[in-house]
Order: C-alpha cells, then structure tokens, then sequence
C-alpha cells in the first residue's frame, strides 16, 4: 500500500464538484490495497472506473465519457487515463469468475476491518440501524398484512380510535 494523498479542504467561491467525493473513494480504494488484488494493472483501472461510476448513480457504460477529459476524476482514483466507454464495456464484460472471486475478496478483506457500531444491552450486542418507519396512506389499497403502525394508523389510512392510547 502507497502513502495515502492529503487533500486540503479550505472554504473557496469555486463551484463544488458534484464528484468531489470521488476522493474519499480512491483513498479507500488505495487503503485496503484494491489494485493489488488484480493481475492487471488495466484490470484494476477499469474495476475502480466502474465503482467510481455506480457510487454516482451512473449505470450507463456511455457515462464514462463525462470524465474522459476529468483530471479530478483520474487523479482522485489513481488513473492513469480514464477508459474509453467501448474500452470499459469491452473489459467489464469479459470479466470472468475468478475476477468476480478477487473483488468479492477484496469486499471481504475491506469489511473485515471496518468497525461497525455497536450497542451493548444487557449481556448482547446490537448493531443499530437506520430505518425509514414513516407511515404511508394506503387506503383503498387492500394491501395484506398491513398493520397497525405506532402513529395510530391502520391498513385503511384512517386514524383509529384507541381508548386510553
């Protein structure tokens, strides 16, 4: 593993990029040693594209070209060059199981050595997450299984009547 880069960050006027925390993604790339799980150097390059591009929502192969000409984008990730959109499909699509075997063991060597939060409570363990429970009206819907929900409303979307709740 390199020495990590050092970004400064300091209040400015500039525009943000909307890709800023592509930096952030390559440092971690870089720390848990991503590039030397991979036979290839062009093999890694092309992967860490590619994860750059789906941790911005961008699915399309063609979104690539919108950082051809981004040395942000190449720099933050330790490109070389940014692929070509033909480039990038042509490798992603060749890639076989055993490239699919080296990323799911890069995922594992990196997950191994993050420290999720946990909560102690009596003699277990709990890890605490983060979970939407806003109430949707669903009336009319017939939906099954719908229950009563803490807001006081039920499968119909009618606010009920608890007697001393």
């Amino acid at each position: 593993m390199g020495e990590l880069m050092r970004y400064i960050l300091d209040r400015s006027s500039e525009d943000i990029k909307s890709v800023g925390g592509l930096c952030l993604i390559g440092q971690v790339l870089k720390h848990f040693g991503f590039a030397n799980h991979f036979s290839s150097q062009k093999t890694a390059d092309i992967l860490k594209t590619e994860i750059a591009l789906l941790c911005q929502a961008r699915t399309d192969f063609n979104d690539v070209e919108l950082f051809r000409d981004d040395d942000f984008f190449a720099e933050a990730l330790g490109l070389a060059r940014v692929p070509s959109e033909p480039t990038l499909r042509q490798h992603l699509n060749a890639c076989d199981d055993s490239v699919r075997s080296v990323i799911k063991k890069a995922n594992w060597a990196a997950l191994k050595n993050v420290a999720f939060g946990r909560e102690k409570v009596g003699e277990d363990f709990f890890i605490p997450v983060d979970i939407d429970v806003s109430p949707f009206d669903n009336s009319g819907s017939k939906k099954e299984g719908v229950s009563f929900t803490y807001k006081k409303w039920d499968a119909d979307g009618l606010i009920s009547q608890v007697v001393g709740g």
